[in-house]
């Protein structure tokens, strides 16, 4: 049974000078997100061991405070209202990082997750069973703003009796988020969990999990849940008295006292179809969403636009260019996580593939067109496809060198990139600004690949 109490003996192991840096090295360092501070990760580096023992001796006699997190927003369309990002510190990152994971070690037993590549996967079977022959979605509105601070430490309480972690996890989820520039209204968050820190989605899940027992091994109905998209799948006959018994579950001021907005709730016999994380399933076939496709022409065309504009100012880097446009159509491997648009879409039936040739025909279409001046200077032969990418994604993932692994690039490799890619030469750098140049560049491109997956419709 693991253990009840999270002794000072766990924090001061995941605390330690050393673990810190190690944790640096591995999952931040070169990512050039800015908190409100404005230190980026070249002046971070360049202090890390001041910085390393800083977060430990507060860490460990409780003295830690969290910067306020730097306000993002994003847009969910012109009628909705824009999802609050929250930003912290490189500092307060590799904190909350951290924390996150002393939570992942005490609770992995209590929490449901799984991805959307393995949701769609088991929906695909299990709708197949003409018992449940109907599916309603629920809507949550403002899930993560409106999680209970007092029901979230209840919770974390049943496994964590170190008032100190209480305190710095408490601490983290009331720093205020304010504008950039503007940190007069420091006003203490009473009420939900920042989404964009570390710690946001774990937290979430535990506030979740005793919902997520009750409704995963039911065997009258099919429960999925992905963050605030919850899916149920059950008999017509009964799913009134579901929808209604779930609702209660989530409503009441016992229980979750999260809000439901019945206007958005989306239901119909499985057999007529239904979207679910952007992904169209009715028990024969699996496909995406047209909106997807038209956001991925938009991202490829994005970046011909690009190279168009720059014969205005200078020479455009036609290798950077091809790297990128490569990039945006496979997908890569970055940090021991997967990116990518096709990557996540990966899951559409084969007899769906068509949607990737058009793709294929889309880019090879805008390398013609002449207002971006490129079919004397770019080989069509060097461009990536879809099809290809799907294929060695759906067979040949592991060992595959279509799709890139920046994980796996040596010293050698990313002076190459800086040199060959990028056009930068490298014979003055050290190996810390080459790790740092190469860090920097695929960073913000991984970003650019999650931007092209946001937004995926409930």
């Amino acid at each position: 049974m693991m253990e009840m109490v999270l002794t000072r003996e766990l924090l001061e192991e995941y605390f330690k000078i050393d673990n810190i840096i190690d944790y640096y090295h591995e999952n931040k360092r070169g990512k050039n997100s800015v908190g409100i501070d404005k230190v980026n990760s070249r002046l971070f580096n360049e202090n890390l061991n001041w910085y390393a023992k800083t977060i430990n001796r507060k860490i460990m006699n409780g003295s830690y405070k969290f910067t306020p997190y730097k306000q993002k927003l994003i847009s969910k369309g012109k009628s909705n209202t824009p999802r609050q990002i929250s930003i912290p510190t490189i500092k307060d990152k590799i904190t909350l990082g951290l924390l996150k994971e002393i939570l992942h070690k005490k609770f992995l037993t209590d929490i449901y997750y799984e991805t959307v590549h393995t949701i769609i996967s088991d929906l695909e079977s299990e709708i197949q069973d003409p018992h449940k022959d109907y599916f309603f979605k629920i809507d949550i509105s403002d899930f993560y703003g409106n999680i209970d601070h007092e029901k979230l430490f209840k919770k974390l309480r049943k496994r964590i009796r170190d008032k100190k972690l209480l305190k710095i996890l408490k601490r983290s989820i009331k720093t205020p988020t304010v504008k950039e520039g503007s940190q007069k209204d420091k006003t203490v968050n009473t009420r939900g969990v920042p989404q964009g820190l570390p710690v946001s989605n774990i937290l979430s899940s535990i506030y979740m999990n005793a919902l997520d027992d009750k409704y995963i091994n039911r065997s009258d109905l099919i429960y999925k849940r992905f963050v605030d998209d919850i899916i149920i799948i059950c008999n017509n006959k009964d799913s009134d008295a579901i929808y209604n018994e779930i609702v209660r579950d989530l409503t009441s001021k016992t229980t979750l006292d999260l809000i439901i907005n019945p206007e958005k709730k989306d239901e119909g016999f499985v057999s007529n179809g239904f979207y679910y994380l952007g992904y169209f399933l009715d028990g024969t076939s699996t496909t995406i969403r047209k909106e997807a496709i038209t956001n991925m022409k938009k991202s490829l065309e994005s970046i011909f636009v690009t190279i168009a504009h720059t014969y205005k100012k200078s020479n455009p880097n036609i290798n950077f260019f091809l790297w990128q446009l490569n990039l945006r159509i496979t997908g890569s491997k970055y940090g021991g996580r997967k990116y990518g648009w096709l990557i996540f879409y990966s899951q559409i039936s084969e007899d769906n593939e068509d949607i990737f040739h058009h793709l294929d025909w889309f880019v090879r279409k805008k390398l013609l067109q002449d207002r971006f001046k490129l079919q004397n200077l770019v080989d069509k032969n060097q461009i990536k496809r879809f099809t290809r990418a799907y294929n060695e994604i759906r067979k040949n993932f592991t060992n595959t060198r279509y799709l890139p692994n920046f994980d796996n690039y040596s010293h050698e490799n990313k002076v190459d990139f800086i040199e060959g890619v990028l056009g930068k030469p490298t014979v003055d750098l050290s190996k810390e600004r080459v790790d740092y140049i190469f860090n920097n560049t695929i960073y913000k491109e991984v970003n650019q690949l999650e931007k092209d997956i946001q937004g995926v419709s409930f």
